[in-house]
């Protein structure tokens, strides 16, 4: 969004001062540009200047992204774990619960297919 020098004054309290400056530089000079950039930029206050390279920011990205990955992949694996371990569980219950009437039905006389085993 672009807003005139007017209303960033009255409404934004602009100051005049830019807040953010991009600069273009070849590979090589890029120390040297770091070096003079403060002084140039705001000779009175050279110390409150930041200079970074996009390039930082982009590796700092980059690494926050893998670490919300590697994460997110531990949390769908713990998910998956549990899952797994809840669906056994109630499996073995089902069977446990069962293996007293198939016992009953097989002792009163009931053939395999009868007794509700279908094992």
């Amino acid at each position: 969004m672009f807003v005139g020098r007017p209303a960033a004054r009255s409404e934004l309290a602009f100051d005049g001062n830019p807040t953010v400056l991009y600069i273009q530089t070849a590979e090589p000079a890029i120390e040297d540009v770091r070096a003079v950039l403060p002084e140039t930029v705001n000779p009175v206050q050279p110390a409150d200047v930041v200079v970074s390279r996009p390039s930082e920011a982009l590796l700092a990205r980059r690494a926050t992204e893998n670490a919300f990955s590697a994460l997110f992949l531990a949390l769908a694996a713990v998910a998956l774990l549990v899952g797994g371990i809840g669906v056994a569980n109630t499996m073995v219950v089902s069977v446990l619960e069962r293996r007293a009437e198939i016992g009953l039905r097989r002792a009163v006389g009931a053939t395999k297919g009868r007794s509700g085993d279908s094992s």
